[in-house]
């Protein structure tokens, strides 16, 4: 995906993570998405899938996206990372893809 793909000598940029997100469902109030708790570094974590969406151009069916959320256990209500996996279901990702996403999980920013 590229911001502008018009011009093939322009330097291709990625596209927002939120643009992507363009079509999405709506974020789920915290308390009704699904969750997964998980502990990493003495810590224990909510991670959340609070939007979902595909990524593709025509007739392709594009990639399942999830916008997921992450929260300190004993701040359920409060995400404090967030992040972009390809998967159609939290319960599809494993314990690694999990500790994978939140290290390359940036700071939640409110919608």
């Amino acid at each position: 995906m590229t911001a502008d793909s018009s011009d093939p000598d322009r330097p291709s940029r990625p596209t927002p993570v939120r643009a992507a997100m363009g079509k999405s469902q709506p974020l789920k109030a915290e308390s009704q998405a699904p969750s997964r708790i998980f502990d990493l570094e003495a810590q224990r974590w909510i991670v959340r899938a609070a939007g979902a969406t595909r990524s593709g151009t025509g007739s392709d069916t594009g990639a399942p996206l999830l916008f997921l959320t992450f929260a300190r256990e004993e701040e359920p209500d409060r995400p404090v990372r967030e992040a972009i996996a390809v998967a159609s279901d939290l319960e599809a990702l494993t314990w690694d893809e999990l500790e994978e996403l939140f290290a390359r999980s940036r700071p939640f920013r409110e919608p």
